[in-house]
């Protein structure tokens, strides 16, 4: 059934995981979701609410549901993987994607030191026609890694394509790369 934060945190932590590692029932999250597993994670379920997300296992956590619309921070120091196997598009569907809900005012995405964040298909949050900018800012620090459009084999994802459409993206001293080229943020800022 449904998984429901309502305060606090939800740790999975040691080797843990969701009904062993395949999890597809809906989660609400008002609270935080944090990952710390050594097992890999894939929530193909609704993730809603408005609670936080982080990520600081060793083990990967895949989330493969175009439909998310949870509107917390997400904060990675492990490896997540956003990816489903129908494209997502900000442009056309504003209020949610693998990574929630891209419209909430001063939402951020922190990458930290030892973090990695791939997206597995292009267009990421818009395609290059597309004219609403997300309001989500991408912070990637020092150590920290995004990549977009890529190639993943152990996981659905087209690879290839562009990463087009982005809010703001900070760079302190992280790495962003694209597996084909990149346009269209209204602010790009390397600290």
């Amino acid at each position: 059934g449904t998984t429901t934060i309502d305060a606090g945190i939800l740790n999975i932590s040691g080797a843990g995981q969701l009904n062993s590692g395949a999890y597809a029932a809906a989660i609400v999250d008002n609270g935080t979701f944090a990952y710390s597993s050594s097992a890999e994670q894939v929530l193909s379920g609704v993730i809603s609410g408005s609670g936080a997300l982080t990520q600081s296992g060793a083990g990967a956590l895949v989330l493969d549901n175009a439909t998310n619309t949870f509107s917390g921070n997400i904060t990675v120091g492990g490896y997540l993987l956003a990816t489903n196997n129908v494209a997502f598009n900000f442009g056309k569907s504003p209020t949610q994607g693998p990574l929630g809900n891209p419209a909430t005012t001063n939402r951020t995405i922190t990458v930290n030191s030892g973090g990695t964040l791939v997206f597995g298909m292009g267009n990421v949050f818009g395609d290059g026609g597309s004219t609403n900018a997300p309001a989500v800012s991408l912070i990637i620090n020092q150590g920290g890694t995004v990549q977009t459009a890529a190639p993943i084999p152990a996981f659905p994802g087209n690879g290839g394509g562009d990463a087009n459409v982005f809010g703001d993206i900070i760079l302190n001293g992280g790495t962003f790369s694209t597996g084909n080229g990149y346009a269209n943020s209204p602010n790009y800022q390397a600290a």
